[in-house]
């Protein structure tokens, strides 16, 4: 749309001081200035022009408002009111004397009627060369080259004199409302604000700062990726911010070496950002690169020593790494500066599992305490995974297993397995495994998973043809042997309650999948809601899975003869 220029000479207009006043009230409260003002004989004005007024006739001369040009209210219209101006746009107003029309306008910006954008000041600058900025009458059409330069011009002078008490921007307004939004949590109506700011000003790398912040605190990371994108291809300072912002989305989404880059770039722009040091510590874990993910958490607790994340997360390195008693440290830290944050107990009781000084009675403080924390939570999995590490862990009498070993906890598995040679499980299996049984307590749930997992497997292996044996001895690592023709297939079944893969395993079911080429592992997740069905043979399963031991059972042999 093109940009023209209104004049205003205060012998004319002896008010005009006072529809400033009234101009800068309207825009304190979040909304435009309507007023209308002549235009001479133009008549090619159109809504969503943009409109600057300029002061002429005393000194100094100069820009002082600037807005756009809108459609004015149907009764006020003048092509409703005569046909003879039927071809004039909506924006013209039926008060209007012969060869002066009025238009409406909404001014989103001004300054002190002392304080304009000068234009003698306008004409040193070179760039303005060959611009009309002193027409002699109004509403006439800034070139379009010219009218670019006036828009940065303006914003840089409405920006000083806002700053300075004596100018206000409609555009800064929004943006604050919008700050105040999303610090109280309201991040709908703050996302409303934003998107009004850059009605007024489409370039806005303050509102699509805000919008990417709005939205990521509505866990909408996507949208907050495309704002935080929008900024970053404007430019501006805010990009120190932004990219340690956008990685944090990233982060979130698993888009793990776009948030390395992201993080990385933040962290260069600002050595003194410690959640972007904090993050890209988080991502270097998640690609396990565990040296650089530490260094990342040593600086973010150089910079802020109340870090608790950072404490708690570079716990889980020093784990990996097997230094439990420098991850114990951290996990107390951790623990020291947030109490509530449950996975510290959890880690920190499994650091002292490991150690080799009779620790098990801290490791099950710690671990009991997670589990009560998780039940508080209704976390059911959690809980009923840290449960069983618990019975692992207390004393108890022989019994037939000699080894027990959990997968390492926390295991995630992309839902896509391997391929067995079996067809898909019949729709009609899938329904009448997803009717929930009646079970109240967590071991009960437990028990009815195992039970719709063993009868869900068994019915897709009868249901294709297959004879299922029960194992000949139920000590030899796997519960049933199916043949069909000349194949065969020793399955172990494990039911899980919710998604996540993470469960116990004796040593003589990881022996059968050292050793048994038959072997297959069978795992049932979401077994009393949406059962799904995953599957590895023995060799694949030793590969996807890290095994972690945990506690072995010792029994005394005789002496030597």
């Amino acid at each position: 749309m093109p940009t023209r220029i209104f004049l205003c000479n205060e012998r004319e207009d002896p008010e005009i001081r006072q529809y400033l006043q009234e101009a800068e009230a309207s825009i304190a409260a979040g909304e435009e200035y309507l007023i209308t003002w002549s235009c001479a004989n133009v008549t090619s004005v159109q809504p969503g022009d943009r409109a600057f007024l300029k002061r002429v006739g005393s000194k100094p001369n100069g820009y002082f408002a600037a807005g756009y040009v809108v459609a004015a209210e149907k009764r006020y219209q003048l092509r409703l009111q005569d046909r003879r101006f039927q071809n004039l746009s909506a924006a013209y107003d039926y008060d209007s004397r012969p060869g002066n029309f009025v238009i409406w306008l909404a001014w989103d910006s001004c300054v002190d009627f002392e304080l304009p954008l000068r234009t003698d000041l306008l004409k040193r600058n070179p760039q303005f060369d060959g611009a009309l900025l002193d027409p002699t009458a109004g509403g006439g059409v800034l070139r379009q080259q010219y009218a670019l330069l006036l828009e940065r011009e303006w914003q840089n002078h409405g920006e000083e004199m806002a700053k300075r008490d004596r100018g206000i921007r409609l555009v800064d307004v929004c943006i604050d409302l919008g700050r105040q939004n999303n610090q109280q949590k309201n991040h709908p109506q703050a996302i409303e604000y934003y998107c009004r700011a850059l009605d007024v000003q489409g370039d806005c790398v303050k509102a699509f700062v805000g919008l990417g912040n709005a939205y990521q605190s509505l866990n909408d990371h996507a949208q907050a990726i495309a704002d935080y994108s929008e900024a970053l291809a404007i430019g501006s300072a805010y990009d120190r911010v932004v990219y340690g912002r956008r990685g944090i989305s990233y982060y979130h989404l698993q888009a793990w070496q776009e948030a390395l880059l992201d993080l990385e770039r933040a962290v260069q722009l600002n050595p003194q950002n410690s959640e972007a040091h904090l993050y890209r510590g988080m991502t270097c874990l998640k690609l396990k690169q565990v040296e650089a993910a530490i260094a990342s958490f040593d600086q973010a607790l150089a910079l802020d020593p109340e870090l608790d994340q950072a404490f708690y997360f570079r716990g889980r390195g020093r784990f990996y790494r097997q230094e439990f008693e420098a991850a114990i440290a951290d996990f107390s830290a951790a623990i020291h500066l947030k109490p509530d944050l449950i996975e510290s107990y959890y880690y920190r009781g499994l650091a002292y599992s490991k150690l080799d000084n009779g620790s098990d009675f801290l490791a099950l403080q710690d671990l009991r305490l997670a589990a009560k924390m998780y039940k508080g939570r209704d976390d059911l999995d959690r809980y009923l995974k840290v449960r069983d590490l618990i019975e692992v862990l207390t004393p108890v009498e022989p019994a037939s297993e000699e080894l027990i070993l959990p997968a390492q906890t926390p295991r995630l598995l992309p839902p896509e397995t391997p391929e067995l040679k079996l067809p898909d499980l019949p729709p009609e299996i899938v329904v009448t495994a997803n009717a929930e049984p009646e079970v109240s307590s967590p071991r009960d749930r437990l028990k009815a998973a195992e039970k719709q997992a063993i009868d869900l497997v068994i019915q897709h292996y009868i249901s294709q043809g297959w004879q299922v044996e029960p194992a000949a001895n139920p000590r030899l690592g796997f519960k049933f042997s199916c043949t069909q023709g000349d194949q065969r297939q020793d399955i172990e079944i494990k039911g899980l309650l919710g998604q996540e893969i993470t469960f116990l395993i004796t040593s003589r079911e990881v022996s059968q999948a050292k050793s048994n080429p038959n072997f297959v592992l069978w795992v049932v997740t979401a077994c009393l809601e949406q059962p799904q069905l995953h599957h590895w043979s023995g060799a694949e399963m030793l590969e996807r899975f890290q095994l972690d031991p945990m506690k072995y059972l010792a029994i005394l042999q005789p002496d030597p003869v």
